[in-house]
Order: C-alpha cells, then structure tokens, then sequence
C-alpha cells in the first residue's frame, strides 16, 4: 500500500490568534492547488490533519488503484490538458455537469419559438389581443436565424446569432434584436426557466441617424382621397386630417366621432398608450364629415371596413400612385398642423405624446408653411349644382 503523506501542524511565524497551520500541496489538495489553513489551537490543527489522512485513504489509495490503466490514461490527458488554465480537473467537470443538466431541461430554438407564437397568439396587452402586425414581425424572424434552429436553447450565445446577422440593414438588424431579446426574456421567465441569460441582450444595436421624416404631399393626398373607395375615405381623413394611428383606426367607432361639437373621443380602449385623448376636427376635416353624411347619412359602427384591409389599402395606394410611408398619414398631420399652428401643446394632446421632444426632433421644419396651407386646403368635391335653363317668354305683339 502506497504511503500515506505526513501532516504535521506547525507553528505559524505569524502572530495573532490562528497560530498553527498546515500546508497541503497540490497533489494532496482537495481543489488542486496549494493550500494553507490556519488553526487557533494545535489539537485542531491535529485533527483536520486526521481527517485528511481518512481522505486520502479513501480516496487516494483505494481510488487509484481502483482505476484500470485507461482510466488512468484518460485521467493523465485530462490533467495535462487543463494544467495551462491553472484549474482543477473537479472544477472542469463541475462545470461539464451543470452544462449538460442545463441542456437536459431545455428546449431547441425551433421548438421554444412555436411556444412562445402560441403564447403571442393568446397575450393580452392593456387588455387587448396582440396586434396583427406584432404577431407578422414574430413570424417573420424564426426563419431568418437557420443556424439556430435545432441548437439547444443553451448553446445558442451572441457569437451565434451575430453570425446570422451579418448581411442584414442596421434598421432590420435592431427590429430583428427586439423579437429575439423578448423571445428569450421569456423562455427565462418561470416556470420554463430554459436558460439562465438573454444572448440577445449582449449583441449590439446599430446606431441610426434620424433621417428626415417622410410625409405624403398635397398632391399625393388629393390622389388618395379621388380614388379612395366609399367606405375607405373615413380611414384615410381620420388619419390624414386627424393624426390617428392605423391601429387605432382599425377600433375606432363612429359613436366616438362628435361633428357637431368637432371632436374625437378616443377612450383608453382603443389607444395604443390606454390613455384616453380628445381630438380636435379641424375645419378641413369638418368639411370632409359633412360632405361625406350628406352622401352616405349618419353612420354607425366601425369607421374603417376591416375585412381585406391590408390588400384594398394597397390597392387604393397603386391606383393613386402613392408609395406607402410607415404612419406616413399621422406624420403628414403632425408636420402640417405644427408648421400652420405653431402649437406643440394643442398638438401634443391631439397626438396622445407624452413628450415635446418628439414633435420637435421629428415634425418641426418637416414641411415648409406654404406646403401646409395647400394641404389643409385640401377640400371635398363640390356640390353639383343642376343646370338651370332660360325660357325667354314671348310677347304678343
């Protein structure tokens, strides 16, 4: 039987209370490394030193030669192997376990993301079902990242997705980061608890400059309104004339709309922020209602028809030939209105912002003055007026 080491407590030369210590080298050492411990009292000192030959007995004698002679090779590589990292073969597989217990309770990319489609599907945001396009955003991203798909969602860090990104614009790159930062927020969350950090969150974003806001302009405006069917005119003067979000469009109700005393009630149920607004209707917009009631009476229900909405929009677009701007209707309101009336305030609340910064860093200078007055002059078709002919009465003679 190999020899046991010998233990024996020293005296320390430093003074204070834990006076007696004993060194185990690395070759002893639980962890290792060279170790130092200190003892107040020389007995304690003795008796960690028994309790270290038990070990050793245990676990150094019986288990070495309990090793067949490839263990002990495999052993031997794996120590020469870690030695530059200055680690301890038990702290590598430490890690190694916890690693792969990781990956044993978690899911791959493809499949966490089909769940959380299904949770997207049924989420409730300021008590309202997750917008359409939110939920096409979603859709959109899963197959732009193929290197992820059957990875474990363990194994998937910043490096990777980075390299699924590499030909991407900075604007779709950030939009793209957004999707999979909440995605993987989520699959963090309880009781999935799939992995323990956001890979996402250490991937950086693109700097973007703000760039010009982009609005329609009068001409492009009277274009729309001449070929807008019927029932889409109403969607278009809304957000033209008063600024509302398309989404917001989409749940407004003509009961909500007041032309005699020229407001519209927008309730927290229908606002993007759930807060509640009151718009102002402007005289161009007034015009507009009326002529549109006198044509087709007092309405009830939706103001914007929703079925085959996206594709008769797009249809109203070509026939107009007018490119499709992102909010380009509530960005044209906004930079007209702030360029007649010079009134951030009074536009802040038509709007619903809670900032000024906005309205100033995005629509002042957006459009020149003279450009506003054609776009707020923007007026409904005339009424035809029936022709009326002259009879010229004979006289007798």
């Amino acid at each position: 039987m190999p020899k046991i080491a010998t233990m024996v407590p020293v005296r320390s030369q430093w003074a204070g209370a834990r006076q007696w210590k004993i060194d185990l080298p690395a070759s002893l050492s639980p962890s290792g490394k060279r170790q130092r411990f200190f003892f107040e009292t020389k007995q304690d000192a003795i008796n960690f030193s028994d309790e270290q030959r038990t070990r050793l007995g245990n676990f150094g004698t019986v288990g070495i030669t309990g090793l067949s002679p490839s263990e002990l090779e495999q052993a031997a590589m794996a120590f020469a192997a870690i030695k530059p990292y200055l680690v301890s073969l038990n702290e590598v597989v430490k890690d190694w376990v916890a690693r792969r217990a990781a990956r044993d309770t978690t899911v791959t990319f493809a499949v966490g993301f089909d769940q959380y489609q299904d949770y997207i599907a049924t989420k409730k945001v300021k008590g309202r079902p997750v917008s359409d396009s939110y939920r096409s955003q979603i859709k959109q991203t899963f197959p732009r990242f193929p290197s992820l798909h059957n990875l474990p969602l363990t194994e998937i860090d910043g490096k990777k997705i980075a390299g699924d990104m590499v030909t991407m614009t900075p604007a779709t790159k950030n939009a793209l980061l957004r999707v999979l930062s909440a995605f993987f927020a989520w699959c963090g969350q309880t009781p999935r608890e799939w992995i323990k950090t956001n890979p996402a969150a250490k991937v950086p974003r693109e700097s973007l400059s703000a760039g010009e806001v982009r609005i329609y302009t009068p001409k492009e405006v009277k274009r729309l309104l001449a070929v807008a069917p019927d029932d889409l005119k109403p969607h278009f003067l809304f957000g033209l004339f008063a600024g509302i979000r398309p989404e917001e469009l989409e749940r407004l109700q003509w009961e909500h709309v007041n032309v005699e005393e020229k407001h519209i009630e927008m309730p927290a149920a229908i606002t993007k922020t759930a807060t509640r607004r009151v718009v102002t209707i402007d005289p161009t917009l007034s015009a507009w209602l009326e002529w549109f009631i006198s044509r087709k009476g007092i309405q009830q229900g939706n103001v914007t028809p929703l079925k085959n909405l996206r594709r008769r929009l797009r249809s109203t677009r070509k026939a107009a030939k007018v490119q499709a701007i992102q909010d380009g209707a509530r960005h044209s309101y906004a930079s007209y209105w702030l360029a007649i009336n010079k009134d951030e305030h009074r536009l802040r609340e038509n709007l619903g912002h809670r900032s000024s910064d906005e309205l100033w860093d995005h629509y002042n200078r957006a459009c020149t003055e003279k450009e506003a007055r054609k776009f707020w002059a923007i007026a409904p078709p005339a009424k035809k007026q029936k022709k009326i002919v002259a009879f010229k009465q004979e006289v007798a003679a």
